[in-house]
């Protein structure tokens, strides 16, 4: 039996950490290498969750500014989704985790059916929040790879954190345009 229950719980351990490690570790990695590339002070702080979704928004709204001369304040909506996301999951791991327009959409799905009780406030926070998302790496993805940034942004939202961390990971060594001199950026700071 204790066989069985050490069997039980390596195998939970595993599929958590692939779930939630990989993403973590990926993303880590690719925001980490971003933030160097455009220049940012604290690109160490691609490393701790909430912090990591606030350089996120940072390099989302250097990127707007360079493309449209507005700051949308990403770094602290991506911070506050992450918050609520959390809130709403009832724990902190959220943001380390896999959310996206697939849970969303299954969460809508078992709403419709009558599965899931009235969370129609919540769906519609959880659709703008989705909304805005996609409008925040847009932005991004416009900055790094302006040839494919609808697509990766689509991607972005459908697979959530995990399709999120890969594609963040493709392009971690490009360098955005807004940190190339002549483009109307600004470059990084030395």
């Amino acid at each position: 039996m204790e066989a069985l229950s050490f069997r039980l719980f390596t195998t939970y351990f595993l599929i958590w950490s692939a779930l939630y490690g990989i993403p973590y570790l990926l993303k880590g990695l690719a925001l980490y290498r971003m933030a160097k590339n455009a220049g940012l002070r604290a690109a160490w702080l691609a490393w701790v969750p909430l912090a990591s979704s606030g350089v996120l928004g940072s390099l989302c709204d250097r990127a707007s500014l360079c493309l449209s001369g507005q700051i949308w304040y990403f770094r602290i909506f991506l911070v506050v989704r992450d918050l609520f996301r959390a809130a709403a999951a009832g724990g902190l791991l959220y943001p380390l985790g896999i959310g996206g327009a697939i849970p969303t959409w299954l969460m809508l799905y078992g709403f419709v059916a009558g599965a899931v009780p009235d969370f129609s406030l919540f769906m519609i926070l959880e659709l703008a929040l989705l909304l805005l998302t996609g409008i925040a790496l847009y932005n991004l993805y416009e900055d790094y790879i302006p040839e494919r940034a609808v697509l990766f942004t689509l991607l972005s939202l459908i697979f959530g954190g995990l399709g999120q961390s890969i594609l963040l990971f493709l392009i971690r060594r490009d360098i955005p345009y807004s940190a190339i001199a002549g483009t109307g950026g600004f470059g990084p700071r030395r």
